[in-house]
């Protein structure tokens, strides 16, 4: 399947391209993967270690492991919360550094129904 882009002043319109139709998709919110809300405790440590690329740029129903971590020194990933299609990735992150509730990880494009409102927009699952 692909997938195009196309932004207007109002929402991004996904057009999903399969080999035997196209599909519209309105997606009119832009939103910033963070493990805020409650995702993460400030005596965790949270450790930055790569992104997975394969989850950029496809729209996902269910949650999609977006980068790999380490989560007081134990393997884990960070992942979606909502069904979206993860548009790009925090260039700036290198490896080890530390992820805190205010640190940008990269962004989704979502429809206003599925985003987490008061809630993580990223989450920490263990391997």
């Amino acid at each position: 399947m692909k997938y195009n882009a196309h932004k207007s002043e109002r929402y991004t319109t996904l057009y999903v391209i399969s080999a035997t139709e196209q599909t519209e998709l309105q997606m009119p919110f832009s939103c910033k993967f963070q493990l805020n809300n409650g995702a993460i405790t400030e005596h965790e440590e949270v450790k930055f270690e790569e992104f997975t690329d394969s989850s950029f740029g496809d729209f996902h129903q269910n949650s999609v492991k977006i980068a790999k971590v380490l989560v007081n020194g134990k393997p884990a990933f960070i992942a979606s919360t909502c069904p979206c299609f993860p548009s790009s990735k925090n260039k700036g992150l290198k490896l080890g550094d530390r992820l805190d509730s205010h640190t940008v990880i990269g962004y989704f494009l979502a429809n206003g129904e599925d985003i987490p409102y008061e809630k993580p927009y990223a989450q920490i699952v263990l391997e």
